[in-house]
């Protein structure tokens, strides 16, 4: 399965979050997350598009209190990262489920994580219409992804679909996206470059009132 493969099917066979598991499942980036969104020690932190939970299981580790929730819509990742939940000091939650309809509380999260996921959502502007709703005022959303301009096997997916391919690539633009989230009220929004060996990404921060 070629990364491009990986961006273009929606819907993700067992095999195919296997694969992912494998190959990335464990990725340096996810463990520079924690540093990356500056993170409090006692957040209510949910990572959307948590795929195997290895962001999810770094936050936890890093939390006094609070809590952590990871959502994906594909079954095996669930099932991938809850196998490998271990004892926490914190509440560790899993749910299968998309951006466009977390099965979350409104106004109780801290912080809503996206990790090179937010071109994988269906419907982006549902989507942060429901991150506005979960969020506590002042809530953060944290959208880190790779450098897709660095990474030329990323640029043009090939897919069948040529609105959903579209959507890929929009999704993959800081400018796009940082635009977006004007559109939808987000305030405060910056954005900044990381790098370190391993790992080059962008980060956008964006509140709510």
């Amino acid at each position: 399965m070629t990364k491009q493969q990986n961006q273009c099917n929606s819907l993700w066979t067992d095999e195919m979050a296997q694969s992912y598991d494998d190959l990335w499942g464990d990725h340096p980036m996810h463990h520079k997350v924690v540093e990356l969104s500056e993170l409090d020690a006692s957040s209510v932190v949910l990572d959307i598009g948590c795929g195997s939970g290895t962001v999810v299981h770094a936050v936890a580790d890093a939390l006094t209190s609070g809590k952590v929730i990871g959502v994906d819509p594909t079954a095996k990742m669930i099932e991938l990262a809850q196998k490998k939940t271990v004892e926490s000091n914190v509440e560790i939650e899993f749910h299968q489920s998309g951006a466009e309809a977390l099965p979350i509380e409104n106004h109780i999260v801290d912080v809503v994580l996206a990790v090179n996921s937010l071109h994988h959502w269906s419907d982006v502007i549902e989507g942060l219409n429901q991150v506005r709703t979960v969020l506590k005022a002042k809530g953060r959303l944290v959208l880190i992804d790779e450098l897709w301009d660095e990474l030329p096997e990323y640029q043009k997916p090939k897919c069948d679909d040529a609105k959903q391919a579209a959507h890929l690539e929009a999704f993959k633009s800081t400018e796009v996206i940082m635009a977006t989230l004007n559109e939808q009220g987000f305030k405060s929004i910056t954005k900044r470059i990381y790098r370190a060996p391993d790992v080059a990404v962008s980060v956008i921060t964006a509140f709510v009132n």
